[in-house]
C-alpha cells in the first residue's frame, strides 16, 4: 500500500490522518505510544480469540494479543493497513473481531 488515496476517499480525513502519523512519529508522539504499548501489552495478555481489529493513525506496528490467532489492522489507505477503510465503514459484521482496540481514532 502507499500513500496514494483511492478515489473515493475525503481528501480532509486523509490529510488529518497523515498529520496524526506525522505527530505519532515525532519525539513526543513516541513517548505516548511507548507509554500506551506498555499498558496494552498488559492488558493484551488477558484476552483470547480468533481475531484483534486494530484502528488507529500510527505508522507503527499495532499492539499484539499473544493469545489472539489474527490480528487485522483496519484504516486509511495508507502502508501497514490490511483492510482499507473511513472510520465510520467498518466493513465486519457484529461478531467478527473478539478484541477492537481503538487508538487514537477519535483523536483525529
Amino acid at each position: 500500500m502507499t500513500d496514494e488515496a483511492f478515489a473515493q476517499a475525503d481528501p480532509e480525513w486523509l490529510a488529518l490522518i497523515r498529520a496524526a502519523r506525522e505527530w505519532l512519529s515525532g519525539p513526543l508522539g513516541q513517548l505516548l505510544l511507548e507509554e500506551e504499548r506498555r499498558v496494552l501489552d498488559e492488558e493484551l495478555g488477558r484476552y483470547f480469540g480468533g481475531y484483534l481489529v486494530h484502528y488507529g493513525p500510527s505508522a507503527q506496528n499495532p499492539p499484539v494479543a499473544p493469545q489472539v490467532q489474527r490480528n487485522v489492522r483496519l484504516g486509511a489507505p495508507l502502508p501497514g493497513v490490511e483492510i482499507v477503510c473511513e472510520e465510520q465503514a467498518w466493513p465486519l459484521s457484529e461478531h467478527a473481531a473478539d478484541v477492537v482496540v481503538l487508538q487514537h481514532g477519535l483523536d483525529f
